[in-house]
């Protein structure tokens, strides 16, 4: 049997504690088999990867849909940064629901 790989937290950023976490609470036959097998390194940096992609991929079509424009950031710079947070928050809590927690 293979030993397995420590889990570097230092190498993980907000999303892979909180997947780690998640696995630990939730899913602990999963994070059991996966630690033993040492894949959980693997698998909490390849979730980082997946919603750090999702984020930048829907970025672009949110800041549209929710009119985050050029324009608007001219005309109106504190209106802008406050549907940007708003808009950033909102994708950050979609990935976490449809990517750290499941």
């Amino acid at each position: 049997m293979a030993i397995p790989k420590e889990i570097d937290l230092k190498k993980l950023n907000r999303w892979g504690r909180m997947r780690l976490n998640f696995l630990k609470e939730n899913k602990e036959e999963d994070y059991q088999i996966m630690y033993l097998q040492g894949k959980l390194m693997d698998h909490l940096l390849s979730k980082e990867k997946e919603i750090e992609d999702f984020i930048t991929r829907e970025e672009v079509k949110m800041m549209e849909t929710w009119g985050l424009t050029e324009e608007l950031k001219e005309e109106d710079y504190l209106k802008y940064l406050r549907l940007k947070k708003n808009m950033d928050m909102t994708l950050q809590e979609i990935g976490e629901r449809e990517i750290i927690l499941i």
